[in-house]
């Protein structure tokens, strides 16, 4: 019963806090059949509204909605302690929210084109946005309001990253270059300008001794891009080569065109691409 309740607060909470009543027409209307609220309180159904078809048998994974971006979302994530979630937008904004609830907490302005990634810094106190305005900003998590506005690219800005230790942030650009920021300060710290290819991916990995894209990894001990991530590995490192998949320095599996994508994340020897229609294809070289 208290899970099931749970469930029914989570589907119809925000309605229910704008307009109470709501409680017995929204929410218990649209209740899976299977509800044990639903069940419980179907003498307080309103009169002149039955579902004919299309009601959920029971629950499905679906646990909330978030709504307010007027845009299409970009970029989804957490906070550390999992308490936040934010989202960019194709509308210009961050938004945050409270995960738990669903209530809304900030909506960051600033950027003045689509927001394509965000990212909580690991101590959950900061929060990077990347933009195609060419800008990267960075904001307080906890009050909204803004740290740094990070110039330097010179076109779009695809993605952001943290390092494990939170004291850098990296950014990859459609100008072929990852720059590493002092997270804060907001000042400039190296430019890798190597890229042959627009980078659409940047990650930190778990030793923050490097950076992965999708047009392969750099290593900040040396300063320089480079296909392999360790030196001393003797394992295949997977990276997009324009049409084609290549495993260290080889052209491995050319991409049909409708199989490409600018949302690629690469992850040792796993490949993840993202496409419009909502699919998600993910290959494993072994």
């Amino acid at each position: 019963m208290v899970h099931d309740a749970l469930r029914f607060s989570m589907l119809s909470g925000l309605g229910i806090q704008e307009a109470p009543l709501q409680v017995y027409y929204g929410a218990l209307v649209f209740a899976p059949e299977g509800s044990i609220v639903r069940r419980q309180f179907l003498q307080g159904m309103p009169e002149g509204v039955e579902v004919k078809c299309g009601l959920d048998k029971d629950w499905g994974p679906l646990l909330q909605t978030f709504e307010g971006h007027t845009g299409y979302v970009s970029s989804v994530a957490f906070s550390p302690a999992g308490d936040q979630l934010a989202s960019a937008s194709s509308d210009e904004t961050v938004r945050v929210w409270d995960a738990k609830t669903g209530q809304p907490l900030h909506t960051l302005e600033g950027h003045t084109e689509l927001v394509s990634s965000v990212a909580f810094s690991p101590a959950g106190d900061q929060l990077a946005s990347a933009s195609y305005d060419k800008m990267v900003r960075v904001w307080d998590a906890k009050t909204g309001q803004p740290l740094h506005t990070l110039e330097g690219h010179t076109e779009r800005v695809s993605s952001v990253a943290f390092s494990p230790a939170g004291d850098q942030l990296a950014s990859a650009s459609d100008d072929r270059t990852v720059r590493v920021w002092d997270a804060k300060r907001g000042e400039p710290l190296h430019t890798f300008e190597a890229c042959t290819e627009d980078v659409s991916s940047v990650a930190f990995s778990q030793d923050g001794l490097s950076i992965k894209t999708d047009r392969g990894s750099i290593s900040l001990h040396s300063f320089s891009l480079t296909r392999i991530l360790s030196q001393h590995s003797s394992s295949q490192h997977v990276f997009i080569k324009e049409s084609w998949l290549a495993v260290d320095t080889k052209d491995n599996l050319w991409l049909p065109v409708n199989y490409r994508s600018t949302r690629v994340v690469v992850h040792e020897k796993r490949v993840a691409f993202g496409y419009p229609s909502g699919k998600v294809l993910l290959l494993e070289f072994t």
